[in-house]
């Protein structure tokens, strides 16, 4: 059915909407596109394509980029992008352990960014003083408004009240986020669970991108897993938490009661207390060392470290935080059927110590041998970022007309 032709129910305006937001969608998938080129790709009229991209090039969200010959010398093609100076949004990231924020141009791209640590802030009294200085050292580089603000959240989101309900890492609980970014940025604001961005940042611009079924699997401060099926970001209910399954008797006894979940073992602070107990145990170990204030100061990151340097403490650590770990993402594979799982989050880097034990667990637990695929995501730290920006991307381009 021809989306220029008015169905009932849908206005005028509506109708407007529609259509720029499916040659915005065809510039932003295909880029430097020809108006018939839109048209194929939209369904719409070269008719209707005409004037959608003629007020898209008057408001400045669309400009020309060249000509290409077609059909012979004497006929050329204009052709059309996306403006990435037509406008701006924020990305703003809470993480488990720092604070980021990002100006991101109209073609995705970050322009400025700036991170603050987050390792000894806890409670609403800490982190909302870090959100609103990250917010305002981008704000004021910016010479236009923001058309629109994307936050990821670690803990448990509530998307529709704009609220953190609960978030073990940073000790806030019913923390009203949207209202407090608001204060520093009046702007249309969108929030998410940071899993879930960092997902939709793998399906649109990482290894999932040309693959309709994967999960994006987590490990940082916490552990956390996006699904997506068919091409869509699966949103699963606010309670639902891989890093609450539970693989284990016995976890981390200063957390989660000492209960066995995944998060208490593989999570980059799971990772740290295991450190830390074994040293208290008297293994010998350079993991000390390497943390200058002492065992309280010791992170997966120093692990790490020392693993990297043949530290056998240090490769124990790791090797059971991703012997656990695969057992999670067997576990996930046997119930949703899924093949492509790509893995995020600091953890993930901490190099063969973790990899190596990570892919004989799977392979020795799969049911379906060689089945499971293994991929280290190509966005780095900066899934969840890219992923609150893409949000705030989509909904601002989306409610253009």
């Amino acid at each position: 059915m021809n989306p220029t032709r008015s169905k009932p129910g849908i206005d005028a305006s509506q109708l407007r909407r529609f259509n720029s937001r499916a040659v915005l969608a065809a510039l932003r998938t295909g880029g430097k596109l020809g108006r018939r080129e839109i048209a194929a790709l939209t369904g719409l009229s070269f008719p209707t394509v005409c004037r959608v991209m003629s007020k898209l090039v008057a408001d400045q969200l669309v400009i020309q980029v060249g000509a290409v010959n077609v059909g012979g010398a004497r006929r050329k093609t204009i052709l059309f992008d996306i403006n990435p100076d037509g406008g701006w949004v924020i990305s703003l990231d809470l993480g488990g352990s720092r604070i980021r924020a990002a100006a991101m141009d109209l073609s995705g791209r970050l322009r400025k960014s700036v991170e603050l640590p987050l390792e000894n802030a806890r409670g609403e009294e800490s982190v909302v003083p870090a959100i609103k200085s990250a917010l305002r050292k981008i704000t004021k580089q910016g010479k236009t408004s923001p058309l629109m603000l994307g936050i990821s959240s670690s803990g448990i989101v509530d998307p529709q009240l704009g609220v953190v309900k609960l978030s073990f890492n940073l000790q806030l609980r019913d923390f009203p986020i949207v209202k407090i970014v608001r204060e520093v940025c009046d702007t249309p604001i969108i929030v998410r669970h940071d899993v879930a961005a960092s997902t939709l940042a793998e399906a649109k611009l990482g290894k999932g991108r040309d693959n309709p079924d994967f999960a994006y699997i987590t490990v940082g401060t916490g552990v956390g897993a996006g699904i997506v099926i068919g091409g869509q970001l699966r949103e699963l209910p606010l309670d639902a938490e891989f890093g609450l399954m539970v693989v284990a008797p016995e976890g981390d006894p200063e957390r989660f009661g000492g209960r066995g979940y995944l998060e208490s073992i593989a999570s980059g602070r799971g990772i740290a207390a295991a450190a830390r107990r074994e040293i208290e145990a008297g293994s010998e170990s350079i993991i000390n060392g390497l943390s200058p204030a002492g065992p309280a100061s010791i992170t997966a990151e120093t692990v790490a470290q020392a693993a990297q340097q043949g530290d056998e403490t240090a490769r124990k650590v790791l090797a059971r935080a991703a012997h656990y770990l695969g057992l999670g993402i067997v576990n996930l594979a046997h119930t949703l059927g899924l093949t492509l799982f790509i893995i995020g989050g600091g953890v993930s880097m901490a190099g063969d110590s973790f990899w190596q034990p990570l892919y004989e667990t799977v392979r020795k637990y799969e049911y379906w041998p060689g089945r499971i695929r293994l991929e280290p995501s190509a966005l780095g730290n900066n899934a969840a970022l890219l992923g609150a920006g893409m949000l705030a991307l989509d909904a601002a381009l989306d409610a253009q007309e």
